[in-house]
């Protein structure tokens, strides 16, 4: 499949991994070097989820961050990208009871908790609190 990005006309190797694609949708155009090459001539990389160019040896870790974001956002415009799960689980996705994040929301936040208990503001409104205060601090430190 060719889809015409920002950067060219782009051959995405994720589709490669489905058996039933024709010919011409295993045939890819490195994104590096510009060599076409064909999926059986290719090692797959099992952390970006492409395969890498015979020729020069990249893979779409291998390219710069620019690039690598316009391809991905181009795979996620057309429900193509589908990345390796990590095998660490992020700290951001712990699952924690209510007692204990009311609790969280006290010590850290606690105007947000007045508010909160006292119906000023709902759930969603103290959790897009939280998220603006520490896109904030994470803006200030990084």
């Amino acid at each position: 499949m060719r889809i015409t990005g920002p950067f060219g006309i782009w051959k995405f190797p994720i589709l490669s991994r489905f058996l039933d694609l024709d010919e011409e949708a295993k045939e890819h155009q490195c994104w590096s070097c510009g060599t076409s090459f064909h999926v059986t001539q290719a090692d797959y990389c099992e952390i970006c989820g492409t395969y890498k160019c015979p020729s020069c040896g990249t893979c779409l870790c291998s390219i710069s961050p620019e690039a690598r974001r316009a391809v991905e956002v181009e795979m996620q415009a057309y429900d193509l990208w589908d990345p390796p799960k990590r095998k660490k689980k992020s700290k951001l996705r712990t699952f924690i009871s209510w007692d204990e994040f009311l609790t969280w929301l006290k010590l850290n936040f606690p105007d947000l908790y007045q508010a909160y208990v006292t119906g000023a503001m709902n759930f969603d409104q103290v959790r897009a609190e939280i998220y603006r205060r520490i896109g904030r601090i994470v803006a200030v430190t990084g």
